[in-house]
Parts: structure tokens; sequence; C-alpha cells
């Protein structure tokens, strides 16, 4: 039998299914401080983000999109591998809207 293995992350049940749970507020100031400092740090990434947001808007088998969780979480070192999973999902809907692009 399987042993069980607890890895301290919490999740929650909403609308769209099984979703870490919530466990920090980024704010719209955060999440423009997070563009600015990806477009900065990794502005090849970016624009191969940006890229595929115009066409296919699948980021999957992209580097650039675990490049970016790397650099985020570099940025925010004390936080949970959740919360930064969260902010990039913020940056994201940031990236989309600044394209125009609707999810």
């Amino acid at each position: 039998m399987a042993k069980k293995v607890s890895v301290g992350i919490k999740y929650e049940i909403d609308e769209y299914g099984l979703r870490p749970a919530t466990t920090r507020d980024w704010t719209e100031d955060e999440v423009a401080d997070a563009v600015a400092f990806l477009k900065q740090d990794m502005p090849e990434g970016w624009a191969e983000l940006e890229e595929l947001e115009r066409t296919t808007g699948d980021l999957r088998e992209s580097d650039a999109a675990g490049n970016l969780f790397a650099a985020l979480s570099e940025l925010y070192p004390d936080c949970e591998p959740c919360e930064i999973s969260q902010l990039a999902w913020k940056v994201r809907i940031a990236r989309r809207t600044a394209l125009g692009i609707e999810f």
C-alpha cells in the first residue's frame, strides 16, 4: 500500500475545480511590478509568451513559462509555490489584457 505524503499545499474547490488555496492577495501594484521585472529580466521570454498568447494561447510547451515561474520565485523568495502560481496567473491575465485578449 502506498504511503500518503503531504507536501504542505492547501487546496480549495471553486467554480473552476480544484485549485491551490488562496494564501496571498496580490495587489495590482505588485502584479504591475512583477510584469515590469519580468519584461526587464527575461525580455526574450516575455516576447515569446506574448506571441504564444496571440497565436495558440497554449504555454505548456514553452520554457519561458517555467522561466517566468523561476524568476517570480527569485523576486519573492519567501512565498510558497502556490502563491507564486497565483501571481503567475495574475501576470498572465495582465499580459493578455495588455494584448487585448480575453479569457
